[in-house]
């Protein structure tokens, strides 16, 4: 029912208002409840169209206060009504339509401006479809709104949010006066409307604001108006006053509905959103239903709906809930064709193994990278083809499998968590009315940890908020740290670029840190470059609050710091134990557990299974004398490789002592494999020799790693994980050395890690863990444990500014006091704690934030038995099969595409055709320009994949561009296979041995 403001009843359908008004009018009657402000007009002539709901001209034509910045709309060289004469005009015809960036510009100018334009509209929008984009999300990249389809959206929405249509001038008509009538309006007033309860308003279509009664009449937002409310906004100042800051007063009471707020470290974010939240539900009378709050996770959102439980309503959400509830359409959010069950990593892993080859064998995790790279395609918008170039071989084939990958969760009506946000931008940018319910649920939207967001969540929030952009962003570029996920400080930086017109509140009081870590955390941010320039002060003065735990043993720093602060009276629970990865926590856990100090976290039994410990663990054994086991002479074998071949190291798993090693290298005929071998026993009987002279756990560790070379082994493991978020394998064994240290026995010490790993964690205990896990966390007592040289930056990682972040997360964790454990040699970051940065540092090497990927150009291969000079000269040759001519047009690794006419067919490189024209002799090599072992080389290699691959495609264990790289460079060790464009650590670790086998056969097959 429509309640009609003339009878003062209610109809079923427009037009039964519209005769209702006729018949008003025509008798000189007001409506009923309001006030007469224009003498009454003449009825309508017959011959006229029926006027609408809200066609009372003497309204609908008042321009209204400027500070409303209303627009009207006109047909093509009409005069502009008379409020607006002296009004900017803007024409809007089908040259805007096709090039619409300057009338765009012009609109938003006005907007923000809060300029009133006469809108000549000489085209229609009704020939303009609605934004639709089916392309993949990584294909479009964070700027979506640039694309026409989305540029057009922007247009209409600007040209009509604020707009009063007066192409016919004797019937205007406005959206919001109609939608107003339809909650219960009437028309009249000193303003646009007047409320049932008598409160006259004016109706705001512009950007969310908060406006103050302008002469006396309340203005109200066209948002409430949307959701069917007419509550008058009260004014703009927090209930309690004096419970907020300064500076967090005045970003919950931000007029505007967007937003960056910078939020330093302990300044209270948390706080600030969630009374923003309840500054416009209860001051502006938003209705609740129209704000959403989005939390980081679920702890988050679990703080956020305890603290605002009186504003019914409210939506209080992470992002993947909400994508979860628009791709499933439960309500409010438009309803879908089907629903969708969400799969945890079990079933990712169970999914990809159908198209995907994976190793059996121990502590080997070659799905892994593959579940990183889909994150990095769906949710940091990366091209599939870039994620393989920067995977180096550990996921090859990744854009073959993509889809296949996709395809079986669909037919199993799951998606995967990442999947959440992806299908749910596949909604939003193809499905228009599940855009608009969206739209319509996330009004306004207040964005926790803003700088955290992944291309793919910045794209989603832009979508939710559509082209009005109500985002109230809270964050810290300063604690951007997970770079590796796609979350950039541009952000925030440039947050004006994805919400033009936004404000800007930085909150400047650290409430949580002492005074001297305060400063220290200051000086530290301020050698970064890329950042919001910003104050950070402390809330009190008082002790520094932090020192420095000197001396070479690290461990037992970060233990008696943990001492110190429990002898102060402090519980467990009030003090963490941080580190840069994982692997480093072990032997604090081990020493803090051994002197009955409860832990919470660390690490569990699955750190002996990591490669480097298992390997470690295994040569130990051996070193202990007795009985090999086979299990431990195969771990060793592989750490550090011998470069023997697979049938060889099936005999050494058969021997049982060293002389057994011996009396089979003596037996081979080959002097390579015999050489390998001896050295392998040799090694074991030297550290057989130390443990015989009564050396300690740590003696042998230390002798493994620098004299026998597994460090470097693990080393040329670690090497193409640069630049990604995670311990490496050089982590593992550094933890190692420390654990060895604690127990001097070699003989029990297997047994004794596993025991002291295995003690039962305590909720209550002192926390150890990551950085990375702890942001947004705080104990009153923080100990950074190994704030060494090689941890902050990492020695893998690639962006030391994101490293200096996240070393100052770490510090800004404690409340009362920060203890720095560096171990003998410090980071260079602890240094900066107390050194003044350059006045202008050096710019660094920072890519600008990712806006859309692109696929890398395609470039002319470089092929193993041909040179690239060679293969330029080749393309255009022209041969003959088979009494027809073909040309080269392109050449692959291992093959050359042909054309004739319309045909194309490839020939193997080095095929035997006949050739003429420019060039003759046969597609590949001349004879004697490449070894020949690389031609036999790629054939034995291209017989063990077919062998390794067991059934699934071939790219999965090697494609043919690395087997020929492979061939090309014939390894004769791991470090030197892994320098081989294409094999990564993963492939290196799984195949790693018996490529290095096939190398040696072919190399022994030429010489033959």
């Amino acid at each position: 029912m429509i309640n009609c403001v003339y009878c003062g009843g209610a109809h079923e359908r427009p037009a039964d208002v519209k005769q209702c008004w006729s018949e008003t009018r025509a008798a000189g009657g007001t409506p009923t409840g309001a006030v007469s402000t224009a003498s009454p007009a003449a009825p309508p002539s017959p011959s006229e169209p029926a006027p609408g709901p809200a066609d009372t001209a003497a309204v609908l034509l008042r321009r209204g206060p400027a500070v409303l910045g209303r627009h009207v709309i006109i047909t093509s060289a009409a005069d502009a009504p008379a409020e607006w004469r002296d009004a900017e005009r803007l024409v809007v015809d089908d040259a805007v339509l096709a090039a619409p960036d300057e009338a765009i510009a012009t609109l938003q100018s006005a907007t923000e401006g809060r300029r009133g334009l006469v809108i000549e509209l000489a085209t229609s929008f009704d020939r303009v479809p609605d934004a639709v984009d089916a392309r993949a999300p990584h294909e479009i990249g964070v700027d979506h709104a640039a694309t026409e389809a989305f540029r057009l959206e922007r247009l209409r929405e600007l040209v009509r949010s604020n707009a009063i249509d007066a192409r016919d001038p004797d019937h205007p008509r406005w959206h919001l006066v109609d939608a107003a009538l339809a909650a219960g309006a009437s028309i009249g007033g000193a303003g646009d409307v007047v409320a049932p309860d008598g409160a006259e308003l004016w109706l705001d279509g512009g950007p969310v604001r908060h406006h103050d009664p302008i002469g006396g009449v309340a203005v109200l937002h066209a948002v409430g108006v949307e959701h069917g409310s007419l509550a008058t906004p009260r004014p703009n100042v927090v209930a309690d006053d004096g419970a907020l800051a300064t500076d967090q007063t005045a970003a919950v009471t931000h007029p505007g509905g967007s937003a960056r707020i910078i939020a330093p470290a302990g300044s209270g974010k948390t706080r600030v959103l969630t009374e923003r939240a309840r500054q416009l539900v209860d001051r502006w009378r938003l209705p609740a239903t129209a704000v959403c709050l989005v939390a980081f996770n679920k702890r988050a959102q679990l703080e956020m709906v305890e603290r605002t439980r009186d504003l019914a309503g409210l939506h209080v959400r992470t992002l993947n809930s909400i994508a979860l509830a628009i791709i499933n359409g439960a309500p409010p959010f438009a309803p879908q064709r089907r629903t969708w069950r969400t799969i945890d990593e079990p079933d990712v892993r169970r999914l990809l193994q159908r198209f995907v080859a994976t190793p059996r064998r121990r502590n080997t995790d070659p799905l892994a990278p593959w579940i990183e790279a889909l994150g990095l395609v769906r949710l940091g918008l990366v091209d599939p083809v870039e994620v393989e170039a920067r995977y180096a071989g550990d996921v090859a084939g990744l854009a073959d499998v993509l889809p296949h990958y996709e395809a079986a969760l669909a037919g199993e009506g799951a998606v995967d968590f990442d999947g959440q946000i992806d299908r749910a931008l596949r909604v939003l940018l193809t499905d228009v009315d599940a855009r608009c319910a969206a739209q319509r649920v996330c009004r306004v939207l207040l964005v926790d940890e803003f700088q955290d967001l992944t291309p793919a969540h910045l794209m989603l929030v832009r979508l939710l908020a559509g082209p009005g952009g109500a985002v109230f962003g809270v964050g810290d570029d300063d604690q951007t740290i997970y770079g590796y996920n796609g979350a950039d400080p541009g952000w925030l930086i440039d947050f004006d670029r994805w919400f033009p017109g936004a404000g800007d509140h930085p909150l400047e009081v650290n409430y949580r840190c002492p005074a001297g870590v305060v400063e220290v955390a200051d000086r530290l941010l301020r050698h970064n470059r890329r950042r919001v320039d910003k104050v950070i002060r402390a809330a009190s003065s008082g002790d520094d609050g932090w020192h420095v735990g000197h001396g070479d043993d690290p461990v037992a720093a970060s233990v008696g710091a943990v001492q110190r602060a429990l002898g102060s009276g402090a519980a467990s629970s009030d003090v963490a134990v941080l580190t840069r990865v994982n692997a480093t926590l072990a032997p604090v856990q081990v020493a803090l557990s051994g002197l009955g100090i409860p832990v919470a976290g660390g690490v569990g039994l699955e750190f002996l299974e990591r490669t480097a410990v298992r390997s470690s663990l295994a040569w130990l054994r051996l070193a202990l004398g007795g009985r090999f086991a086979s299990s431990d002479l195969a771990e060793a074998l592989r750490r550090p490789s011998r470069s023997l071949h697979p049938r060889i190291a099936e005999w050494v798993g058969e021997q049982h002592d060293v002389d057994g090693l011996l009396r089979l290298a003596d037996r081979l005929t080959n002097e390579r494999d015999a050489g390998h071998l001896g050295e392998f026993a040799g090694d074991i009987a030297r550290l057989q020799a130390l443990v015989a002279g009564g050396a300690n756990t740590r003696r042998l560790v230390d002798a493994l790693v620098d004299d026998i070379g597994l460090g470097g082994a693990v080393a040329t493991l670690d090497h193409s994980r640069r630049g990604m978020n995670r311990g490496a394998q050089g982590d593992d064994l550094l933890a190692l050395r420390q654990l060895a240290a604690l127990h001097d026995d070699p003989a029990s010490f297997g047994a004794w890690l596993r025991d002291r790993l295995s003690v039962a964690r305590s909720a209550d205990g002192v926390t150890l863990a990551t950085v990375h896990r702890v942001k947004g966390q705080e104990w009153p007592f923080v100990v950074v444990h190994l704030a060494a040289d090689e941890q902050y930056p990492h020695r893998l990682a690639d962006d030391h500014e994101e490293e200096r972040r996240l070393f100052h997360v770490a510090i800004t964790r404690a409340a009362r006091h920060m203890t720095l454990v560096p171990g003998p040699s410090p980071s260079p970051f602890v240094d900066e704690l107390i050194t003044e940065p350059p006045e202008h540092p050096p710019e660094p090497p920072q890519p600008a934030p990712p806006v859309r990927s692109r696929r890398p150009s395609r470039e002319t291969p470089d092929h193993p038995l041909l040179d690239r000079s060679r293969v330029m000269a080749a393309v255009g040759l022209v041969l003959v099969d088979q009494g027809q001519e073909w040309t080269v047009v392109e050449l692959e690794p291992t093959s050359a595409l042909t054309r004739r006419g319309d045909a194309t067919r490839s020939f193997p490189l080095g095929a035997k055709v006949e050739t003429q024209g420019r060039q003759r002799g046969e597609l590949g090599p001349r004879a004697g320009e490449v070894e020949p072992a690389g031609v036999v080389a790629f054939d034995l290699l291209r017989q063990f994949r077919d062998r390794a691959r067991n059934g699934k495609p071939a790219y999965t264990v090697f494609d043919d561009k690395t087997l020929a790289a492979i061939a090309t460079a014939l390894p004769a060790s791991l470090d030197e296979l892994a320098r081989v464009r294409g094999v990564g650590p993963a492939k290196l670790e799984q195949y790693g041995d018996s490529v290095l086998g096939v190398v040696t056969d072919a190399l022994a097959a030429a010489a033959v």
